[in-house]
């Protein structure tokens, strides 16, 4: 057998950034267990009041828009929440994102906050009047919740804060805050879904970060009455929306595990954090459509549930090491579970210590990075993909009947067993334990050398990760 060796200490101390609580949010409900069941972090409390309780409905005339009264409105929402489940809306505290999108005759679109910019001087003094009833109509009904109003704003595609369209929208909507539009509300909701894949031009796919901070920065021009700012709740989607892309409506996991998530949702949710955002919004649809595999289109037959795993914080080595020996630590082993599996504390060099401590040596395990990595393999101004490697140590003390009556054979046996629960749980089959957007692949050919009366035994997990820059 070779010789393991004895290793220096290798440690990454990267800055971790604090990441945005991730919500989920669903049309008209709150997300039910039948759909999924999401991550312990991600938050299942947005519920987006749709067009119709709202009364902005498709087709309405602008006369009809403006007249109807903030008493039917109230009773229209008071109707919705019932009948969708939610019985206590006098007091509960969740978050509410008004969706007033309509109405939009196909041809003059005048009561969506994207294009209000649109309506002449009069119309836009009367649609913020309108948005304010329905605002004030919903604070009467929700009187305790987080109320937000969806769009408010949704910026340049390319991030281009100069484009003409993009300047009048925000001018528009920063007129609307000095006429009381945001004085109700608890947040501003910008809309920042991914707009394009990597095969539209490469202009439009690297623009994805600079489309994001607009969005924020945009976002934080829009002030109540009185001058102050709202906090943020930016909607993103796991599809991309937009009609002009090579990859309308794909799901962004079937772009590739690499080119998916983590060159989209995972690199908006870095900038955001890079822009202090502490809260962000998934938007799922409805439970209906989100009950077990995702709708068409669809090549990877994801389910919701895979989904919201893949989207946790980023990360850096040092705290995926950290996850990782906490992770292993918690298990209870195969066989022999009275012992368990107990990380190296560092007191002295992991293979001296064992030596010296053979009984206390068994099932005492390190965690080490390589010292370095491969990539960027993907890169902006805010957050680099990363791979590198990080090894596993495991040992075992030769005490002859400690094992079993076959010795070394009953030894050998444990072995495979706790490696093959060490893959169950932090290789790829344990993916649901990773966070940041992470992976690890367990690498073929385990090592084993004895050293001072100690088998060890090292596995070497292939690590993919996305870091801040």
């Amino acid at each position: 057998m070779g010789d393991l060796g004895c290793r220096a200490n290798h440690e990454h101390r990267g800055q971790s950034i604090v990441t945005p609580r991730f919500h989920i949010a669903v049309q008209n409900g709150f997300l039910s267990d039948d759909a999924a069941v999401p991550p312990p972090s991600m938050l299942a409390d947005v519920y987006t009041i749709g067009g119709s309780p709202l009364r902005c409905l498709e087709g309405d005339t602008h006369a009809q828009f403006i007249a109807y009264s903030q008493t039917t409105i109230e009773n229209r929402i008071t109707n919705a929440l019932e009948s969708n489940g939610v019985t206590d809306y006098a007091t509960t505290t969740r978050h509410f994102t008004l969706d007033m999108e309509h109405p939009n005759d196909g041809v003059d679109t005048f009561a969506h906050p994207t294009d209000l910019h649109q309506a002449d001087a009069t119309k836009q003094d009367e649609i913020v009047t309108a948005w304010k009833t329905r605002i004030a109509a919903a604070r009467v009904v929700l009187p305790f919740a987080k109320l937000s109003m969806y769009g408010t704003l949704i910026p340049d595609g390319n991030g281009d804060e100069t484009n003409a369209t993009y300047a009048a929208r925000l001018a528009a909507l920063i007129e609307a805050g000095t006429e009381g539009l945001y004085d109700g509300l608890d947040y501003l909701a910008p809309v920042i879904y991914p707009r394009f894949g990597p095969t539209d031009t490469q202009g439009n796919w690297t623009s994805l970060a600079a489309y994001t901070r607009l969005g924020v920065d945009g976002s934080r021009q829009l002030r109540k009455s009185d001058t102050s700012r709202l906090p943020l709740l930016p909607f993103l989607y796991y599809r991309v929306a937009n009609g002009n892309s090579n990859h309308h409506d794909d799901i962004l996991l079937d772009m590739g595990l690499e080119m998916g998530f983590h060159s989209t949702l995972l690199a908006q949710v870095s900038v955001l954090a890079g822009r202090d955002v502490d809260d962000v919004v998934l938007w799922v649809g409805s439970n209906e459509t989100n009950t077990g595999i995702l709708p068409a289109p669809n090549d990877g037959d994801w389910t919701l549930s895979q989904l919201l795993v893949r989207l946790m914080p980023t990360t850096t080595v040092d705290l995926i090491r950290t996850q990782m020996v906490s992770v292993l630590e918690a298990v209870t082993p195969t066989s022999q579970t009275g012992v368990k599996f107990r990380s190296h504390r560092d007191e002295v060099e992991f293979f001296d210590w064992c030596g010296a401590n053979k009984e206390a040596a068994f099932r005492r395990f390190e965690v080490q990075w390589s010292g370095g990595y491969e990539g960027p393999e993907v890169t902006n101004t805010d957050l680099e993909w990363h791979r590198t490697e990080l090894t596993v140590t495991l040992a075992y003390p030769l005490t002859w009947g400690k094992y079993g009556a076959k010795n070394r054979a009953s030894l050998l046996k444990m072995v495979e067993e706790d490696v093959h629960q060490f893959d169950d749980l932090v290789g790829l089959r344990g993916a649901a334990n990773w966070t940041g957007g992470s992976w690890a692949i367990k690498k073929p050919n385990d090592e084993k050398a004895e050293q001072g009366g100690v088998l060890f035994v090292r596995m070497t997990f292939d690590v993919g990760y996305y870091r801040s820059v």
